[in-house]
Formats: C-alpha cells, structure tokens, sequence
C-alpha cells in the first residue's frame, strides 16, 4: 500500500515539474536588436565578414560604398534576461576607404565552449547579416552553423564554411573556398581554388576548378578544366573538357568529356563519351567507357585488379597494343591481329581494325584483370 502512494507521490511530482518546464519554455518571448553600418570603399578594396549562428546575405551593387545591417534575435524568458545575452555579443567594425570588415565576437567572460553551446542552446541566439558591396571588390567570408548567399561579383572571392549550406550566383574573380559539413550550389565560377569534405557541391558552370575533396559529392555540369585530389569521393560531370585526378575509393561518372588522365586506386569510372584521349594508372577497380569517339587519339591504361570494358563500335580505324599477366582479353571479330601470344598465363594481343596506319591506338599494360573491347 504504501509503495502505491510513493508511486502515486513521485507520479504527481514529475507531472508538475513537466507542467513547470513546459510553462518556462512557453513563456520565452522574441526580442531583437538590429546594428546598421554605411561605409565609403574603392570600388576595388576589400570586405570581410566573420560570423556565426545566423544567415549571411552578401549582395552587390554599382556603389562605391557598403551597407551592413546584422539583425541579432534572442528568444529569451525576459527582457531582463535579453539584454544579457544582447551584451554577450558584439560586432567590431574596422573601415577605411580600401577596407571594410565586420566581426561577430562573444564576451570573453566566460566563452569556455561549454557556456557558449548550452547558452545558445537555451536561448535560440541568432546573428544574421545583410551586406551590400561593390562587385568589383573583393570579398573574405568566414561563416559557420548557418547558410550564406552570395550575389554576382567580378572582384575575388574567399570563403571559409562550415555546417550550413551556400549558394554562390557568378564570381568572375578568383573563387577560393574552404567548406565542410553542408551542401553548396554555385551557378557559375571563372577559376576557383576548392577544399571539401564531407560536403556536397553543385558547381553548374566553370572554367577552371582545382579541388581537393574528400568524404564528398562533386556535381560538376560543365567545366573547361578539373584538377582534383580525392578520396572517399563521387565525381558526377557533365560536359569537361579535361580532368586531371588523383585519389583513391571513388567513383566517377561522366556524361563527356575530352581528355583525362587519371592515378587512382579502388575507384570505378564511367565515361559515357570519351571524345579524344585518356591516361590512366588504376589498382582494384573498374573502367568502362561507353562509347569512343570515332576520332579519338589515344588510350594508355595500366592496370592491377582491374576490370576495362571500352565500346569501340563507332570506331573504324584504330591500332591496339595489349600485353597482361593473368588478364583475359576479348576482342571484336572483325580486327585484324599482328600477333597475338597467350602462354604462361601471359597474353600479348597486337593489331588494328580497319586501317593499320590508323593515328588511333589503344595501348594496355595490365595484371590480374580483364579487358574487353566491344
């Protein structure tokens, strides 16, 4: 009986103290304070905005000036208690007419990491900014736990990113970015220097791309030249012109491209259209090209652990050189074979179709593999 009435006790005290948090909880009302900045600046100088928890909106116009407004929201159990939080934070300006910046700081007080994170947790803290700049200027942005949204700009742009997403319409500068943990989208880009991982990239238009990735998804429709270092990684290209890689466990697919060369390990690559030249050094793995141009140049593989399987259908007139240790070769029926030695678990496979001066040639060196031409 009386294990009845404690069970009923403790039952009762835990319902009040729900009741209790919930009533806390509700009663938080969203308070706001709003700082504005209008500077003069070169239409060539320089912008930078550091932040953090909130959104960053950077737009450009023609104006030889720059418009900040950051817009900071506390949802919070008093005014009392707002105005607190309010004076934890801070933004330092710094101008003049080649330079302009903007930081988001925290009172040092007692910023240990453990009183920031269950004070933002507890108060829903966010610091958001709006910026409008020169195109022409240059912009360093460094910005995490939130999204950015960057305009058109013709000057250089620098972004440092972490945990939020980021959509980048036109730079015509230099891009450098630094991302990780999120997912970006840029509409188009000149030269950009990049540095991912565990991040999912959307590039639509390109000239020239130089990426280190890893742990991350590459969405690339079209680009003039990609030079990349990978690992962990999905590669999904449109039209290219070439691609430069090194890495290892990926996977690359390709809708066409002109010319690639390529060093990796455990990593499978799809070319739907190979237009004109590949190289290749590939370990534990596969490779299959779904259709070669009729007048491609050349294709040089060397290959361990490696399945090859190349669609030379449209292909009238090429030569091709193949020597493999424990490797299986299948040719078309109508080539025409110099020599052809298959001994000792050693095959040496030269010939032609069609011509046997034809520029084209297919060159394979590989071990413990398979090569089909088709």
């Amino acid at each position: 009986m009386k294990f009845i009435i404690y069970s009923k006790k403790y039952t009762i005290l835990a319902i009040m103290l729900l009741v209790a948090t919930t009533v806390a909880y509700s009663a938080k009302s969203e308070y706001t304070k709003t700082i504005t900045k209008t500077y003069t600046l070169d239409k060539d100088g320089k912008v930078n905005i550091e932040n953090a928890h909130g959104h960053v909106n950077i737009k450009t116009w023609d104006k030889s000036e720059v418009y900040i407004k950051v817009v900071i929201t506390v949802d919070a159990s008093s005014e009392r208690k707002a105005e607190e939080d309010f004076d934890r934070i801070d933004v330092d300006f710094t101008n003049d007419n080649r330079y302009v910046s903007a930081k988001t700081s925290i009172d040092n007080k007692k910023s240990t990491w453990w009183f920031i994170q269950s004070w933002w947790d507890d108060d829903d803290v966010t610091i958001d900014y709006e910026v409008s700049m020169p195109a022409s200027a240059d912009l360093e942005l460094a910005h995490k736990y939130g999204d950015a949204d960057l305009g058109d700009f013709t000057g250089d742009v620098e972004v440092n990113h972490k945990y939020g997403d980021l959509t980048i319409n036109h730079v015509a500068g230099e891009l450098r970015l630094d991302l990780s943990y999120g997912n970006a989208s840029i509409a188009k880009a000149n030269t950009s220097n990049i540095e991912i991982a565990y991040y999912k990239l959307r590039i639509n238009d390109a000239n020239k791309i130089v990426i280190d990735s890893k742990y991350s998804q590459v969405h690339v429709e079209s680009a003039n030249e990609i030079i990349s270092e990978s690992a962990y990684d999905g590669y999904h290209l449109g039209d290219i012109g070439t691609v430069t890689n090194e890495g290892k466990y990926d996977n690359f697919e390709v809708e066409k491209i002109e010319s690639m060369k390529i060093v990796t390990k455990y990593t499978k690559i799809n070319l739907e259209n190979l237009m004109h030249q590949l190289n290749a050094e590939m370990s534990y793995g596969g490779l299959e090209i779904d259709r070669l141009h009729q007048s491609f140049s050349n294709i040089d593989i060397t290959s361990r652990y490696a399945g090859l399987d190349i669609d030379v259908d449209d292909v009238p007139n090429f030569q091709f050189d193949v020597e493999g240790r424990y490797t299986g070769v299948n040719l078309p029926s109508d080539v025409h074979t110099t020599r052809d030695q298959r001994e000792n678990n050693s095959t040496t496979v030269v010939g032609y179709r069609g011509s046997s001066n034809a520029k084209s040639e297919i060159r394979v060196r590989a071990e413990y593999g398979g090569l089909k031409l088709r």
